[in-house]
């Protein structure tokens, strides 16, 4: 079994990240915290990084900024609210089963951890936040530091901050699988695999 996260290499690191912070640096802390913008209007040092990538990320980027203390519960990442972050790009309700996170604040102790539900419970697609009734196991569990992280997106996870995260995340097309993804860092040479488990 892969694991659910990998820190991976990337090219101008410290340039992009530089440029991520000078692009909304005022952004306020929400619960979702999110805002998704085209890539293209965001700075030469992004278009740069999508063409190294082969353009491989849907076209809007998340910038991410949450306060301490808020708890997010097991979920995936799907657009449930029907809000087209990514301007038809994608069908709503697709889940966005890889996506690459970089941290432009101060690491949280805590850890993302990802779980499954042993009874494989049948959802209610509108309502499939609904915890009751299913059996968790915890598989994986990782730390986001100062270098980038692919994470399993599409694989129910979990989050409690410490303190404020400040991110911006890069989402493969949700046809790509996060398999798919690792094995396309892999082949260009920026996995970083990792040593242990849960």
């Amino acid at each position: 079994m892969s694991y659910c996260a990998y820190e991976i290499k990337i090219p101008n690191l410290e340039e992009l990240k530089q440029e991520w912070r000078e692009y909304w640096p005022d952004q306020p802390q929400t619960f979702q915290g999110s805002i998704y913008v085209n890539h293209k209007t965001v700075g030469p040092e992004t278009i740069k990084l999508y063409e190294f990538f082969d353009n491989c990320f849907l076209y809007n980027m998340r910038f991410v900024k949450v306060g301490p203390g808020i708890n997010y519960t097991m979920h995936m990442d799907i657009d449930v609210d029907k809000k087209d972050y990514f301007d038809g790009e994608i069908p709503f309700s697709s889940i966005r089963k890889a996506t690459i996170n970089i941290l432009l604040g101060e690491p949280d102790v805590n850890k993302t951890q990802w779980w499954v539900d042993l009874k494989a419970t049948k959802q209610d697609w509108d309502n499939h936040y609904n915890y009751k009734d299913k059996e968790w196991k915890l598989i994986d569990e990782c730390q986001l530091t100062e270098t980038p992280m692919l994470i399993n997106t599409g694989q129910w996870h979990s989050i409690k901050y410490t303190k404020e995260r400040w991110m911006v995340g890069l989402h493969f097309h949700p046809l790509t699988s996060f398999i798919g993804a690792i094995e396309y860092c892999k082949h260009k040479g920026l996995l970083i695999e990792r040593e242990s488990n849960v």
